[in-house]
């Protein structure tokens, strides 16, 4: 699972956060505000955000993308 920007900056979670077990997961899944380059992941100049999911259920990959405002 990543965090990836129309920029090209992926990251990967730093923290989840949910009681164990259920069939419908429910949390609180943290991402860094900054890439390995010490760069923002989320700047002025970002105009999507795509949280890739891949490897779950048999299904390769999902994606679920919001479009920023600007």
């Amino acid at each position: 699972m990543v965090l990836r920007t129309d920029r090209g900056i992926e990251v990967k979670p730093s923290a989840w956060e949910a009681p164990e077990g259920g069939h419908h997961r429910e949390g609180k899944l943290t991402f860094p505000d900054k890439g390995p380059d010490g760069v923002p992941v989320i700047g002025p100049d970002t105009r999507v955000v795509e949280l890739v999911i891949r490897g779950v259920a048999g299904v390769p990959e999902r994606t679920l993308r919001w479009d920023l405002p600007g």
